[in-house]
């Protein structure tokens, strides 16, 4: 089962993250991220806190191949 976060949650991080990625500053092709892991932090699903936006290329070729290394940079990000 696909888990998700509700439509509030994905509104306050595209606000909250000005409508772009987070890392590369495009507006295009973005995606919600969760910084970390939904399977293992269920909690956290539903938290603007454990989420940011990301363009679709960082978020398939940088964070997925690379998660722990981005994973602070991202928190450090959104506060």
């Amino acid at each position: 089962k696909k888990i998700g976060v509700s439509e509030e949650t994905y509104r306050i991080v595209y606000q909250r993250d000005g409508g772009r990625c987070r890392l590369c500053n495009t507006y295009e092709n973005l995606h919600l991220h969760h910084i970390e892991s939904r399977n293992t932090h269920k909690e956290l699903i539903d938290e603007p806190s454990n989420c940011v936006m990301l363009c679709q290329n960082c978020h398939l070729n940088i964070v997925h191949k690379n998660n722990k290394k981005y994973r602070p940079i991202l928190k450090e990000l959104i506060k």
